[in-house]
């Protein structure tokens, strides 16, 4: 039943970073297009890189957690790499947030409560990616507090 769930869960992970590639092809054209309205001609660059910035954190982030998966077993999951790796994925979920969140509040300042719909993405965006942060943090110090009391307990057998 492991096996299966950690199969699901690789082929979830690869879908994401196909989907993450997928998007990352066309959206240059899908700024381009947004560009040719004056209003927002301007805009389009440093969106552009800070959606592509997100975007490769993201990505970099499923990569970590896909090689965290193919490494871990459970004789080997409460190691301090797997710390080391939960945190990288928290930094680079935080980052993304940062890229994301700088796009927002950039695209606000240029055009105010214009930015309609597509804003209130951006801050979904945001409150994911934060989210995600919390979470790879909070999983990394429950890991961080198993490998230290798996370390004492070898120590004391």
């Amino acid at each position: 039943m492991q096996k299966f769930l950690n199969i699901l869960l690789l082929v979830a992970i690869v879908m994401a970073g196909a989907g993450i590639i997928w998007f990352i092809v066309p959206l240059y054209d899908i700024s381009a297009s947004f560009a040719r309205d004056p209003a927002l001609a301007h805009m389009q660059y440093p969106v552009l890189v800070l959606c592509y910035l997100m975007l490769a954190c993201i990505f970099i982030a499923l990569v970590v957690a896909l090689i965290l998966i193919v490494k871990s077993t459970a004789k080997n999951i409460f190691e301090r790499s797997t710390v080391r790796s939960l945190t990288f994925m928290g930094h680079l979920f935080l980052g993304a947030f940062v890229a994301i969140l700088a796009a927002t509040v950039y695209s606000y300042s240029q055009l105010g409560w214009g930015v309609g719909l597509v804003g209130a993405y951006l801050l979904g965006l945001c409150f994911i990616c934060f989210s995600a942060a919390l979470v790879m943090y909070f999983i990394a110090n429950l890991f961080a507090k198993a490998v230290e009391y798996k370390e004492e307990n070898e120590w004391t057998v």
